[in-house]
């Protein structure tokens, strides 16, 4: 009689055992993949982050650069100009 008793209390704990194995893998399963969504959303941030800052810095060396331009042909047409009318 105390052996159907026993066999019954070892499955209980067996199935008990294995209901919480469950419940960590799938909570283990569960923090893996916040921290990595959460890696992934912060290296996704400084990436785009990162972006707005070359494009920032293109555009103001863009605004820099444009005006400069004519002033330097106008220089260089200035030299030009006048080393043409020294050696004449």
């Amino acid at each position: 009689m105390s052996s159907p008793m026993k066999n019954n209390s070892q499955k209980f704990s067996l199935n008990k055992e294995q209901r919480e194995d469950k419940r960590w893998n799938r909570s283990y399963k569960e923090t893996k993949k916040s921290f990595l969504r959460t890696y992934l959303e912060d290296l996704t941030d400084k990436l785009k982050a990162k972006k707005i800052i070359i494009m920032l810095f293109l555009a103001v060396a863009t605004f820099m650069v444009i005006p400069i331009i004519p002033v330097l042909i106008a220089f260089l047409a200035g030299r030009w100009l006048r080393y043409n009318s020294e050696r004449t």
